[in-house]
């Protein structure tokens, strides 16, 4: 007799999918580690990324409203990257205008989704059939200003991809706002090796430390507490 399963169970085996998200810095803001340590002092993820579409959508009704348009809305952007992926998100990607450092922090999904982080709805701008975002301002044309800042709401969580630009494969999901967070929601530290123990005992951070280079039975055991030189294979 065939068995029927919980969709949970299936998903929970999918390689695809992660339990866990994941915020990393930005190289454009100086100091990596620096900002991590900061991060962590502050018990929080600064909202620094103005999204792209929302802007777009916004700022073309600002003649027509003036001082009544909805101000930008600043978001704080994670990734659902399994984490045997995350060292792709930081290397030096062509057309891609900023990069991502190895310095970071794991949440869970649950802890995300508890907290109002949400995923990103990408919206196709391929040349040779209609774009979503066409409807997206004509309905914005016909909404007062209320109506306007309800959609100014939604729009933090819209974004384009299409030939140039297509970072549908990041995965991304984001939090309108500063997200703070307790010592107790981290999973796990990011930071290459090299800064575990420095960092560690400057901010007393007592959480597992992983390197986004390593393997994945390498970060199972970094979160397990097992020591690598007893999980490694050729020990």
């Amino acid at each position: 007799m065939a068995r029927t399963y919980q969709i949970r169970e299936l998903l929970s085996r999918r390689p695809d999918l992660s339990t866990f998200l994941v915020h990393l810095t930005k190289s454009d803001r100086g100091n990596a580690a620096g900002e991590l340590s900061s991060i962590l002092r502050d018990r929080q993820l600064l909202a620094r990324h103005s999204p792209t579409l929302m802007n777009t959508v916004l700022e073309a009704q600002v003649g027509r409203l003036g001082d009544t348009a909805p101000m930008r809305r600043n978001v704080v952007c994670m990734t659902d990257t399994p984490l045997d992926g995350i060292w792709m998100m930081c290397q030096d990607i062509e057309s891609r205008g900023t990069r991502l450092q190895p310095f970071g922090l794991v949440f869970t999904r649950a802890w995300g989704r508890r907290s109002g982080v949400n995923p990103v709805f990408y919206v196709d701008q391929t040349p040779g059939h209609p774009w979503l975002t066409v409807p997206m301002n004509r309905l914005a044309a016909t909404l007062n200003d209320k109506q306007l800042d309800d959609l100014a709401a939604v729009l933090p969580f819209v974004e384009t991809m299409g030939p140039g630009k297509d970072f549908a494969w990041e995965r991304e999901w984001r939090h309108v706002g500063d997200l703070p967070f307790e010592l107790s929601d981290i999973v796990a530290v990011i930071a290459p090796e090299d800064w575990h123990q420095h960092l560690a005992s400057t901010l007393q951070v007592d959480r597992p430390w992983i390197d986004p280079e390593w393997s994945l039975q390498r970060m199972i055991a970094a979160l397990a507490g097992v020591p690598w030189p007893d999980a490694d294979p050729m020990w």
